[in-house]
């Protein structure tokens, strides 16, 4: 219910404005002598009335009305106050400004609590011994008003520079009127105190709030048409390490880096979203950019969305929808995409001229590094041209010129040409890789966010030619631009790490126990959203150790054929279709190189665009309503690279003899799965073969494959080692595996992981068991109580009858005996009470590790059945093909 307003409001806001109009004019020297500003207040325990004028927090107060004869302005004047006024916005604008959420009590027409607040910007730093904070706010103010009724005390809250911190600020802006009040109260909730916080404030309930202060009122000042607060901190509340805070800056909330997060403005031009909603999304998985990513959708609807509705449909949602291996149509239609975006949002462009365009739209939109290889500072150059706004693009370009020249996965080619171009710029301008590192790869045409380009490459063949020093061992020092020196030291240390211990520590390590082994700060590669540990990590992890991701183990490397890419479309898919979300939570949390070295694919291989589909599916599986769901998606994508079925058994012995004649020693260390996606068949869904008795694909490819491999021993053309690699298989009793090395968990993690469970499980457990003994103990220790408060109710009343009867040496006796006796008795019944409790807690111990190791056998007697069962699959296999 929304509170009503108190009567007294309306008086105080027409005293209010009688006041401003009969106070004299404060310019006048003589005045201020003989009288102080009306506005001048005392201590913070200065007795205020409840105001509640219905006024906006943001309202201007109005001008007092001055006679000819005190004004004494000419027109002139006036006009040249308004343009100093003018000119002051226009600079102040430019300038940063914090951005903090004040909170306070007031009381309604029932005299019930009620949070008030405002947004600020101008909160700093008065004094830090004692603490103390000022800022600004114009009268009329219902918040100061609050803060004055509630005796001085408000709560400042700092939000962090994520989306709904910029939304929740704009909420405070908008005064605190009853459909204000109605909006913020559905909005998001306050904390209140208890009842032994009486005289706290109200604390906002939001987990965009990083730390709040409790701040006590001890001085204000009139200056001009504001107030001037100062309070002291009496209370700090902040989460560990918060990170960069919203600030105001040319009108918009805007993150540290620069990027804008939200325009007021934009309210105007119907791109608002409401608070609730941004509530809502708080607990859906955040981007590299802090904001929220896109809601659950059909991949049907997500690939078929156009961008009329941009807010919905963000820039990597648009990326990850495309088909498999994405070519020249769907970089057209992104682009298209890309410049739509950019026309319905040229004001966050044009407001921001200091920030590269490029920057603002992969901010904005959400596009994932390196889509397309696209030169987005190009891209919206273009599409301002295309408006007729000043760009130096011209709306005519080709749309290769919008296509960085380098991207993606680098080949030792690419490496090489980028290394010359280095030197021929460095030639020219000594100063030219000297800068920020990404405008040195826009310089080289290197699209950024490629996973194989390092900042040596392109340092050591200028070192090499005598163009920059030698290499040095520097410390790094936190920084706020990343250059290539810079990202140089980041790597050699990274490499020496990985030096000094073994690969089995580094496939376990997260990004953050990394930093900080080789002594740099998250914070300090925090840069246009690059983190170039993550980024560079995979190579330098392969170059380091050669032998891990070396043949049999990572059997695809290079430059793959078409055949190798279906076969690690097929581990990849396999990998993340897997049900078990325990399993598939770990292969999600290991190192990218971890992951596909598991997978048997180089993390460096080249040949497609497999960072593209290991992305995609990630991005698949997190959106997917259900399992189900997320296999038809993925049958959907593989249908254009795999076929569902053969029509005659000749087709699948032309398939074999074709993939043995082109990979004779790889697939003999190949699983069945691989030799059946190397054919271009799904395993999971290849069909019957009507002219082999209605046999299944997958019971043939055996019998296909033997056969194909005896043919290729007949062959002229067959190199010494291939012959001799099939004789000792064929001569070998070889068994296709029908499951890839992922899974292969070692036993130590597997048995850590058990008692990780089990754990988990026995605690569980004990919670509810001792939720439910404690609320059963408490009952019988309250009757136990009450039991002993009447018989000493009953023994005093006993002993007050026989005081009456006299007797007193007689009576000390007797009853002293008596009290030790009771004593004795309930010391004797609490020990009995402890003991029959401690039976009951070694009894429900007991109960719970028998049901856990009931589970634990029941699973393994289901894995050993499991594994009989695929045992004797494959036996019927063997027959059915030797019987053929």
């Amino acid at each position: 219910m929304v509170p009503a307003l108190r009567p007294t409001g309306h008086f105080y806001a027409a005293f209010y404005r009688w006041s401003c109009s009969t106070v004299r004019n404060p310019h006048c020297s003589r005045s201020l002598r003989r009288c102080p500003s009306c506005f001048t207040v005392g201590r913070a325990g200065h007795a205020y009335s409840t105001t509640r004028p219905l006024l906006n927090n943001n309202a201007a107060a109005p001008a007092p009305k001055a006679s000819r004869s005190e004004s004494g302005s000419t027109s002139a004047d006036q006009e040249a106050t308004v343009q100093m006024k003018t000119d002051m916005r226009s600079i102040m604008r430019q300038v940063p400004s914090s951005v903090t959420v004040i909170t306070a009590f007031a009381q309604d027409g029932d005299m019930r609590p009620l949070p008030l607040g405002s947004a600020i910007s101008s909160l700093t730093t008065v004094s830090l011994d004692p603490p103390h904070v000022s800022f600004n706010i114009k009268p009329p103010s219902r918040t100061l008003d609050a803060i004055r009724e509630a005796g001085g005390r408000f709560c400042l809250h700092f939000l962090d520079n994520s989306l709904l911190a910029a939304k929740v600020a704009l909420d405070f802006t908008k005064g605190n009127s009853l459909d204000t009040l109605r909006r913020r109260r559905a909005s998001f909730s306050f904390a209140y105190p208890t009842t032994n916080q009486v005289g706290q404030p109200p604390r906002l309930n939001a987990r965009c709030v990083v730390a709040s202060m409790t701040c006590q009122l001890e001085q204000e000042t009139a200056v001009a048409d504001h107030v001037v607060v100062i309070a002291s901190v009496k209370e700090l509340d902040a989460i560990q390490n918060p990170g960069p805070v919203l600030f105001y800056h040319a009108g918009k909330f805007k993150r540290y880096n620069g990027g804008t997060l939200y325009s007021p403005a934009s309210a105007i031009r119907g791109q608002e979203l409401d608070v609730p909603t941004l509530l809502h999304r708080e607990g859906e998985s955040k981007g590299n950019d802090g904001s929220t990513l896109q809601k659950h959708l059909p991949f049907e609807e997500m690939a078929t969305a156009r961008p009329r509705n941009l807010a919905r449909l963000k820039g990597h949602a648009a990326y990850w929808t495309y088909p498999l291996f994405p070519g020249d149509a769907e970089k057209e239609d992104f682009i298209s995409l890309a410049k739509d975006y950019v026309k319905q949002n040229r004001a966050s462009f044009l407001e921001s001229p200091s920030v590269p365009g490029g920057t603002i739209l992969k901010d904005g939109w959400g596009i994932h590094p390196g889509a397309f290889g696209l030169n987005l500072t190009r891209l919206v150059g273009q599409s301002m041209a295309e408006l007729g706004l000043d760009s130096d693009q011209e709306p005519s370009l080709p749309t290769a010129s919008l296509t960085h020249r380098f991207y993606g996965k680098l080949s030792p080619t690419d490496l090489t040409a980028i290394g010359d171009h280095a030197k021929a710029l460095v030639r020219h301008n000594l100063t030219a890789v000297d800068g920020d590192y990404l405008k040195v790869l826009n310089s080289l045409d290197v699209c950024p966010g490629g996973t194989s380009l390092l900042a040596s490459d392109i340092l050591v063949p200028l070192r090499d030619a005598g163009l920059i020093a030698p290499f040095e061992l520097r410390s790094l020092e936190p920084t706020d631009t990343l250059d290539l020196y810079y990202l140089e030291q980041i790597e050699h240390r990274l490499s020496e790490f990985f030096k000094s211990i073994p690969y089995e520590q580094v496939s376990r390590m997260g990004l953050t126990k990394l930093q900080s082994a080789i002594g740099i700060n998250a914070v300090t590669l925090e840069h246009s959203h690059v983190d170039y540990v993550q980024q560079v990590r995979p190579r330098i992890t392969a170059e380091v150790y050669p032998e891990t991701f070396s043949p049999p183990q990572v059997d695809l490397r290079g430059q793959i054929s078409p055949e190798e890419v279906r076969v690690a479309v097929e581990r990849m898919v396999y990998a993340f279709s897997v049900r078990d979300t325990h399993a598939y939570s770990i292969f999600r949390k290991l190192p990218k190189a971890e992951s596909m070295r598991r997978l048997g694919i180089h993390p460096m291989a080249t040949g497609a665009d497999l960072d593209f589909l290991w992305e995609k599916l990630r991005y698949m599986r997190a959106k997917a309503i259900t399992h189900t769901a997320f296999e038809e998606a993925v049958d959907t994508m593989l249908d254009p690279l795999f076929d569902k079925g053969l029509s005659t058994s000749e087709e699948l012995y032309s398939r074999a003899r074709k993939l043995v004649r082109l990979h004779a020693r790889s697939v003999l260390s190949w699983s069945l799965r691989d030799i059946v996606a190397a054919m271009g068949l799904r395993y999971g869904v290849a069909g019957v073969l009507h002219d082999s008795k209605n046999m299944h694909v997958r019971s043939l490819v055996k019998q296909a494959f033997s056969a194909a491999l005896q043919a290729r021993m007949q062959d002229d053309d067959i190199s010494v080692e291939d012959k001799t690699a099939i004789e000792e298989y064929l001569s070998s009793s070889h068994t296709l595996k029908t499951r890839p090395s992922i899974w292969s968990w070692d036993q130590t993690r597997r048995v850590e992981m058990e008692k990780v469970r089990t754990e988990c499980t026995r605690k569980k457990k004990r919670e509810e068991k001792d939720e439910k003994l404690k609320k059963q103990r408490e009952e019988e220790d309250n009757m136990i109580r009450k039991k002993r408060k009447e018989e000493d109710r009953l023994l005093k009343k006993r002993r007050n009858e026989e005081d009456e009867k006299g007797g007193e040496d007689e009576k000390l006796g007797k009853r002293e005996v008596e009290d030790n006796t009771i004593k004795q008795n309930r010391k004797e019944e609490d020990k009995l009470l402890k003991k029959r409790r401690k039976g009951e807690d070694k009894r429900w111990e007991k109960m719970v590790e028998g049901m856990l190791e009931g589970r634990r056998k029941k699973k393994r007697e289901e894995e050993l059945k499991k594994m009989r069962e695929e045992g004797k699959e494959e036996e019927e296999e063997e027959a059915i093909v030797a019987g053929g």
